[in-house]
């Protein structure tokens, strides 16, 4: 399985919101970062456990793939989601948002496991760069909206 984990810690400067609601908003959100290298789509509407998405790499015979929630826990801040096809074998994402006071921590986890050779290989060569890339970009527009105050 590769593994991937990143996070991110920030203070809390806007005010009136819940962090893991706007985390989950993702895309249909107003921080989401403009031009993104990765299309992701809500194919159900409404955020919750068995919501579909559809993920698609923005550059020529970039890799495509659905994703589920399975797991939407807004007590716990916990959010995971599986990888139902396209080149992933299985796996999934978590996100975990933990708060104390203004003090936020969100934790992203990424465990995959490839189909075939060229899979491996085009993750090794060029898709696991990018993915890191865009969650950074992700994670970065998140804090600096949280950060920036009303």
């Amino acid at each position: 399985m590769e593994t991937i984990k990143q996070n991110i810690v920030f203070s809390l400067q806007r005010n009136g919101i819940d962090v893991f609601e706007e985390l989950l908003l993702g895309p249909q959100s107003e921080w989401w970062p403009e031009k993104m290298m990765m299309r992701f789509i809500n194919l159900s509407g409404d955020i919750k456990e068995g919501t579909l998405y559809w993920q698609k790499a923005r550059f020529p015979l970039g890799p495509a793939w659905h994703k589920r929630n399975e797991v939407v826990d807004r007590e716990k801040k916990y959010l995971r989601r599986t990888f139902l096809d396209g080149m992933f074998k299985g796996g999934y994402e978590e996100f975990f948002v933990h708060q104390d006071r203004a003090q936020i921590e969100v934790v992203y986890r990424f465990c995959c496991e490839l189909k075939g050779r060229c899979s491996r290989m085009l993750w090794n060569m060029v898709y696991k760069r990018l993915h890191c890339m865009n969650i950074e970009r992700v994670l970065g527009a998140f804090r600096k909206y949280c950060e920036a105050g009303q």
